[in-house]
């Protein structure tokens, strides 16, 4: 498997190399069915298990973001392919400092161009997706739930790596850029940091 563009132009307080590479290695497993015991398929199950997280950690506001993103899966996500896992895989523990986020939905591109026919591509939509209040449900006044995602991490100093099709949002605290991938991804994942 290629590693992606965006690792030979990353600044070393991003999320790493090896910890995105090592991602995308597990979510092929992911895929084919491992780690399923790590699968929310529900809303209620993701919810559950993100209460439980933000109990424990009691970090409120990394759980909101955790849960803007996971609850895109939801929202979004009418019906899955037989073939993948339907919901949401979240992984808190594996690596302390580290929350891991993956769906196989139809990803940014396919939800956004429901709504502006203009969306078509992957890089079109994630910017979007991140800088501008729209929404996939429409005709909902929605769409700022990735915005705050971003906001978020921006003024903690956390780091996210966010990918959908073959686009790539990377933020930290000196903001944030698109970029475009090697790998391309149906649905979306992403690593999000907050180590000290």
């Amino acid at each position: 498997m290629r590693n992606c563009d965006i690792i030979k132009k990353r600044k070393k307080n991003l999320i790493s190399v090896k910890e995105i590479n090592e991602f995308i290695n597990k979510i092929t497993q992911i895929k084919k069915g491992d780690f399923s015991e790590l699968i929310s398929k529900t809303r209620d199950v993701f919810d559950a298990r993100l209460v439980s997280y933000t109990s424990r950690t009691q970090n409120w506001l990394l759980g909101a973001v955790i849960g803007e993103i996971g609850a895109n899966t939801f929202d979004h996500n009418f019906s899955f392919r037989t073939e993948v896992p339907k919901g949401v895989f979240c992984d808190f523990d594996s690596n302390p400092g580290y929350i891991f986020l993956c769906d196989f939905g139809v990803g940014l591109k396919t939800t956004l161009s429901r709504v502006l026919k203009e969306i078509d591509d992957d890089s079109k939509a994630i910017e979007t997706a991140f800088t501008k209040p729209i929404s996939g449900r429409a005709p909902e006044m929605r769409g700022n739930g990735l915005k705050f995602v971003i906001k978020s991490v921006v003024e903690n100093q956390w780091n996210l790596f966010f990918q959908s099709g073959n686009a790539v949002c990377n933020a930290d605290k000196n903001g944030y850029s698109f970029e475009k991938s090697d790998y391309n991804h149906d649905g979306c994942f992403c690593i999000i940091s907050c180590k000290e």
